[in-house]
Order: structure tokens, then C-alpha cells, then sequence
């Protein structure tokens, strides 16, 4: 007897509980980076690590008929919600004269998803209320990435994965490159702090974890697990040799020499290639942490717990850059003298306050939608996923012997191999049996 796998019905998680962890990982990590808590200095280098989990989910939709303007809005519909209620509550600053230059160029850049070039292109004073929307580049650049990709969709389902790979290695790093001469005015290895900062927030700096990531969804790069640890130490490495060539006092040791944003030692060209290819082998499931991850047996319900904290990191990290400008986390209580003014106290109340506001977010504005993350794609509907109905149907009738042959291959379907498990060898020599004494009945 093959095992229930309506996964619908039965409650089972359908994603992956490693990339739940690993999503909530880098939203805890980002919100102690940005509240500068301990040994937090190299928090934002998880930024990378959405980039590829991005491309993951992205991978899901690039086979649907659907023109770029479709795809678009539904990418604008996911990730637009959380941009309003921030975009609201900016225009009330302004409103109310606590506004700042800064402020008025996202109320203009905002609606077109454009906030990342406005933080790259313009002085915004830096003042705390700006903090409120600083963070938002992600989602804009994340954007422009996402429409890049799908515009570009038939040449990366046609190339083979190592060539597309190698291509936006290539197209990255001469990036890059170009950017740092052209505003740099030819750098000797550094680049000032506004230059750099102009790189790291402009999409094609991150190609190559979005796009490694979208090999990764597609079933590409199967081995690139294995190299996590290898990609780790290059990493540290690399990071360590930085840290020893720059001037005293350009960076601190808990940046393990990646600080942000990455400026010398040329790291503005290497650096980004580094953190991806170490990002996109933490993310692929053929790894060992990934399997040991996985492999954990837990109950349903903490499955479907993590599951639901996973789907509301986008929401979190939407909210906290909120939270910590308007300064509802309890920051100026914990400044006091007579209080321990601890950080990781302040990192514990700012990330319970973000899930919390996600949450609310989530049951007041989509409480008829199937949970997501940034960057995932609806669900394929059955009748455009043949494997999808026959794993429905299958879950919902007794097998006959006819429906063994009808069914399709788990090596020759990405869901079937995702979703079935395989039987004990005793139940796979009883199927000819039963197919025997079907046909002599």
C-alpha cells in the first residue's frame, strides 16, 4: 500500500521546514544587525541568503503562460501590502512636520518600487525616522530582479545551468566593476563609503545569488550542498585576509571582514560573489545540515508552526525598520541608567513585536490567502499540473491495481519525487502479485 499523500488534507507541511529555518534565521540575524547587537557586524550579509531563496520560490512559475504585466502585478500584489502600511505611515511624518527630505523622495520613489534607487542616488540625512523605510531596498531591488528574470525566462529554461551560471558570475562582478570605476573615478582597492553603498543597493549587484537560486529550484546544481563547508571557509578566509590588509580601524573583527557595505580591498567586486555561492549551498537541500534538518522528527504541529513563523518573515522584516524609527520596541526605557540596556533584550522585543505586527497584518489583510514568503509563486492549478491531480485523486480513493499503471514515474516528476516517500521493499514485490490476481479475478 503506497502512503496518503493528499498533503492538502492531511495537514503535512508542504515547504521545506530547512528553508523555514533558514528564513527565520536571517530575519532574526538582519534585526540584530540593524539594532548593532553583539558580533552582529556580518548580519547583513543575510540579505544574500533571501536573495537566493527568492530565486527558489521563483523557480516554481517560470514554466507558466503568463506575459511579464501579469507576473508583475501579481509580484506587486505580494509585496505591495507591507510597502503601504510603511508608506502610510511616512506620509503622516511628513504630514505632521517631522518629515525629511528623504521621507519625500520615498513617497515618491515608493509606489513605483523604486526606494532602492532613491537610498543609492540621494543624501537622506540618516536621522532616525528615515530608518522607517531604509530597509525597503530589498524589496525594490528584489523586484526589479524577479521582472529581469522573467523577461530573460526562455533563455534560462534552454541554457544549461552551468553556463547560465558562469554567464551571471560574469555579468555581476563586470558590473560591478563598471559601477566602482565610473563613481569611483578609477579606485585603488577602496571605494568611499557613499560609492559603495551606491553597489550594494542596486539590483545587478545581487544576480548571482538570485539566479543560483533559481538553479537550485529548478533541480540544478544538485552537488552545491555538499560544498557548504568548503564555500564557508572560503568565505571566512577571504574575509580574514581583508580584514588583515585594511587600514586600523576600517572595520571590526566581528564583521569577519565583510562590513557593510563592502568597499575595500576590492571586496565590492569578490565580496558579493563569495556570500552568494556560500548562500545558494546553505540553501540547497543536498547538504548535511539541510538533511539533518530535515530528518528531525517532530510533530505535525511544530512543522506547521515553523512553517507559519517562515511565512511571516517578509512581514517582520517589512515592520521592524518601523519599529526601531519609532521607537515602540522600548530603545530609550532600556537607554536609561537604571536599566540593563541590554541589546539582545532590545533584539528579543523588536523581532517578538515584528512576527506579532506581521501577524495581525497577515489575519486582517490575507486571511483568505495560503500563506507565502517574499518571493514565492501561487500554487500551479491542478489541471496545468498533472501530478498535482494525481497525487489529489490518489489521496482521496483506494489504489487499483489499473491506477499503479497510470501513474507517473517519482524520478521523471519534480513532485512525486518531492512529495512520495519510498515503500519497504517487501510492499514493492507485492505489487506484481496483486497485479496477478487483479488480472486472474
Amino acid at each position: 500500500m503506497l502512503p496518503t499523500i493528499d498533503i492538502a488534507s492531511s495537514g503535512a507541511p508542504q515547504r521545506s521546514r530547512y528553508l523555514s529555518f533558514l528564513q527565520i534565521v536571517g530575519a532574526l540575524g538582519i534585526i540584530a544587525h540593524h539594532l548593532r547587537a553583539p558580533f552582529s557586524d556580518s548580519g547583513w550579509v543575510l540579505v544574500e541568503l533571501f536573495f537566493v531563496i527568492a530565486g527558489i520560490n521563483m523557480a516554481r512559475g517560470l514554466d507558466r503562460d503568463q506575459s511579464i504585466y501579469s507576473y508583475a502585478l501579481s509580484r506587486i500584489r505580494r509585496l505591495g501590502p507591507e510597502i503601504f502600511v510603511v508608506w502610510c505611515v511616512v506620509v503622516i511624518f511628513v504630514a505632521s512636520g517631522d518629515g525629511t527630505p528623504g521621507m519625500l523622495r520615498f513617497i515618491l520613489m515608493g509606489p513605483l518600487f523604486l526606494q532602492n534607487l532613491a537610498v543609492a542616488f540621494f543624501d537622506y540625512g540618516w536621522t532616525p525616522r528615515d530608518f522607517a523605510y531604509v530597509p525597503l531596498w530589498f524589496v525594490g531591488g528584489l523586484l526589479q530582479l524577479q521582472l529581469m528574470l522573467f523577461a530573460v525566462r526562455r533563455v534560462l529554461l534552454r541554457v544549461k545551468p552551468m553556463v547560465v551560471a558562469f554567464v551571471c558570475v560574469g555579468i555581476g562582478t563586470l558590473f560591478r566593476l563598471l559601477v566602482a570605476t565610473l563613481a569611483g573615478q578609477n579606485p585603488h582597492g577602496s571605494l568611499p563609503s557613499s560609492e559603495a553603498n551606491l553597489i550594494y543597493l542596486l539590483p545587478l549587484t545581487h544576480v548571482e545569488a538570485i539566479v543560483l537560486g533559481v538553479l537550485i529550484g529548478r533541480g540544478a546544481l544538485v552537488g552545491i550542498g555538499r560544498l557548504a563547508p568548503f564555500f564557508c571557509a572560503m568565505a571566512i578566509g577571504l574575509g580574514s585576509v581583508s580584514l588583515a590588509l585594511s587600514p586600523p580601524g576600517a572595520m571590526s573583527i566581528s564583521s569577519l571582514g565583510f562590513a557593510c557595505p563592502l568597499s575595500v580591498n576590492y571586496a565590492y567586486v569578490w565580496g558579493y560573489l563569495i556570500l552568494a555561492l556560500t548562500a545558494a549551498s546553505l540553501c540547497s537541500r543536498s547538504g548535511r545540515l539541510a538533511a539533518a534538518v530535515d530528518g528531525l522528527r517532530f510533530p505535525i504541529w511544530t512543522d506547521k508552526m515553523l512553517i507559519r513563523l517562515a511565512s511571516l518573515t517578509y512581514g517582520a522584516y517589512a515592520f521592524h525598520a518601523l519599529i526601531i524609527a519609532t521607537g515602540t520596541n522600548a530603545a530609550s526605557l532600556l537607554a536609561k541608567p537604571h536599566t540593563p540596556g541590554s541589546r539582545l533584550l532590545l533584539v528579543a522585543i523588536t523581532a517578538v513585536e515584528s512576527f506579532l505586527f506581521a501577524w495581525g497584518f497577515e489575519l486582517i489583510f490575507r486571511r483568505h490567502r495560503t500563506p507565502a514568503c517574499a518571493g514565492s509563486e501561487p500554487p500551479v492549478p491542478a489541471e496545468r499540473n498533472p501530478s498535482a491531480a494525481v497525487l489529489a485523486s490518489l489521496g482521496r480513493r483506494k489504489l487499483e491495481p489499473e491506477a499503479l499503471d497510470q501513474m507517473p514515474r517519482a524520478d521523471s516528476s519534480p513532485v512525486l519525487g518531492t512529495w512520495l516517500r519510498p515503500t519497504s521493499s517487501a510492499a514493492d514485490e507485492n505489487v506484481p502479485r496483486r497485479r496477478a490476481n487483479a488480472s486472474r479475478s
